[in-house]
């Protein structure tokens, strides 16, 4: 299925409620508090929505959300098995199985860091349950402590600070990809992973925010989890709002119920990852571990771009140091050989979609990246 960006440069200069919620994200990340931003990838891709006041709308009554969570003792095998039998993935949508991290963890000297960072300009609902579901992911924390003897935990966020947790936090600067995981190691560590190994077989777990969550409302029901938080919005307005939704609802019910017949005229449906990374939904699409993201808007017209204006600046925003633009060329020109892909790093692609939101010509790039990734 073909990814897309829901949103790119040129649909932002046009949009001036998007405009507006981008100024104010400046703002609201307290971009002064860095004089240098360190290990950080180039690309600024600000927020889409505004952030001041992200509320939650409910969709169905949950019924695996515990009233009040405490966190059971389990040992490192028991939080395993535990895991294995929910099927859990991560809930930022990789579907990595988080069994094998834990599996995979030396825990000598190890560092949990939490990923709040929630890079994707389309998303909310992290930032949410870090501002009103702290209690249940600290008791989270506390059990992976406990089973995994880990020695230090760090919470990593864009967010305003919260000083009421007692924990670790470290603030990160706005920058796309961020939250992807060996850019935040980096960039909290200044440690490079090296290549071919998992960084949890380096001694550094990093577990998504909504993933600890889910971890303690594992261990207490001792079943699998079903539910999930994800963000709902409406892009051209640049709002969005958090629901907890179950795997298997429909995405179609749920737009129906959370958004008005006059909110849904002349747009299209998209489900996917973030609003980066998204797809036009198909009749009787539902929710799947990947799914953190349902809006309505129109996409750019991807399909009908123009050729590359040799601007370079996907290959300047590129996290992943690909020579993105020297891909395209060729790529254009049906003169691409696995060999150039190669030579051009394409294998290093993590697919966030910078160079598709920068690119003056309003192409797909990420769609030709990942054709040219197909050639190795």
């Amino acid at each position: 299925m073909e990814k897309i960006s829901i949103i790119n440069k040129r649909e932002v200069a046009q949009n001036k409620k998007i405009k507006q919620a981008q100024r104010k994200a400046r703002r609201y990340y307290e971009e002064k508090v860095f004089e240098k931003v360190r290990n950080a990838p180039k690309a600024k891709i600000r927020k889409i929505v505004e952030l001041d006041d992200i509320s939650f709308a409910e969709y169905r009554t949950s019924n695996n959300k515990a009233d009040k969570i405490s966190a059971p003792e389990l040992s490192k095998e028991q939080l395993i098995e535990l895991c294995k039998k929910a099927e859990l993935t991560g809930r930022s949508g990789n579907r990595f199985e988080t069994y094998k991290k834990l599996e995979n963890f030396q825990a000598d000297n190890g560092l949990l860091i939490i990923n709040a960072v929630e890079c994707d300009p389309g998303l909310v609902h992290d930032a949410w349950i870090y501002k009103n579901g702290m209690d249940e992911v600290l008791e989270g924390i506390k059990i992976l402590k406990n089973s995994l003897e880990i020695r230090e935990v760090i919470l990593a966020t864009k967010e305003p600070l919260n000083q009421s947790l007692d924990i670790k936090q470290c603030k990160v600067a706005d920058r796309f990809p961020m939250g992807y995981e060996k850019n935040l190691i980096k960039a909290i560590t200044g440690k490079e992973i090296p290549k071919g190994k998992h960084p949890s077989e380096c001694g550094i777990l990093v577990l998504n925010l909504q993933t600890i969550l889910a971890i303690a409302e594992i261990a207490v029901n001792q079943e699998m989890v079903k539910e999930k938080y994800i963000t709902i919005a409406d892009v051209s307005e640049a709002a969005a709002k958090v629901t907890r939704v179950r795997l298997g609802d429909s995405i179609e019910d749920i737009a129906a119920k959370l958004f008005t017949d006059s909110q849904r005229s002349g747009k299209k449906l998209y489900a996917g990852s973030g609003a980066m990374t998204c797809h036009k939904v198909k009749a009787d699409e539902t929710i799947t571990e990947e799914t953190c993201y349902i809006a309505i808007g129109n996409a750019p017209d991807y399909e009908n771009a123009g050729k590359c204006k040799g601007c370079n600046a996907c290959t300047k925003n590129c996290p992943a140091q690909v020579e993105v633009q020297k891909i395209v060329r060729l790529s254009e020109k049906k003169k691409l050989t696995s060999d150039d892909a190669k030579s051009f790093h394409v294998e290093a692609c993590i697919g966030c979609g910078a160079c598709t939101y920068g690119c003056m010509a309003g192409k797909n790039v990420r769609e030709v990246i990942r054709c040219a990734k197909e050639k190795l």
